[in-house]
């Protein structure tokens, strides 16, 4: 498999960063329930999620930030999409490409504003410095706000990515969603 993409097709950076910023927003989405309305709020074990939900948080920010940079640089695949959906698609590309990183900023500023000024242990390694900004319990109800309705959103979002994948893939079979797929990529011509 290339690394890099090539108008054919993504290259294994590509689908790496993909998919594994999908499995972390996913893990964020579960783990953001759990430790939101089902763990008791005085628990030691609320605290430890809180604090994997920061740290995965983070490495959201970074992966999408990545993902961000590659998109910018790298050459984009032909589009396949025939049907007439290519501003749909586009829109929840942009949308897929951007929302992580307001996500990840949206959590930042809320343990930064939090008149508890809990610190941020990433990934129990090293603490994270909050961001400069005054706290306050209506800034924190403000930030909590945006950050669940852009979680939530993009999760909608994600769900209309995923429909149009396998309507891609099963309805239309044009080659879309296996070109994201590892396994589907087709290896021919030397790594660039």
């Amino acid at each position: 498999m290339r690394l890099r993409n090539d108008r054919a097709g993504y290259g294994s950076v590509s689908i790496g960063l993909h998919w594994l910023i999908a499995l972390v927003f996913l893990a964020q989405i579960l783990l953001g329930v759990v430790m939101t309305r089902i763990l008791p709020e005085t628990a030691v074990a609320t605290f430890w999620a809180y604090q994997w939900h920061k740290s995965f948080g983070l490495l959201l920010l970074l992966l999408s930030a990545l993902r961000l940079v590659w998109v910018l640089v790298e050459t984009r695949p032909v589009n396949l999409n025939v049907r007439g959906s290519v501003l749909a698609a586009h829109v929840v590309h942009r949308s897929l490409l951007f929302a992580p990183i307001l996500i990840a900023f949206a959590g930042w500023i809320i343990v930064s504003v939090s008149p508890l000024a809990v610190p941020t242990f990433a990934f129990n390694l090293f603490v994270v410095p909050h961001l400069p900004l005054v706290p306050g319990d209506d800034a924190e109800r403000r930030a909590i706000a945006v950050h669940r309705w852009l979680a939530y959103g993009t999760a909608i979002v994600v769900a209309i990515h995923i429909a149009a994948a396998l309507m891609h893939h099963f309805r239309w079979r044009d080659g879309t969603m296996a070109r994201m797929l590892p396994r589907c990529r087709q290896s021919a011509g030397n790594d660039r």
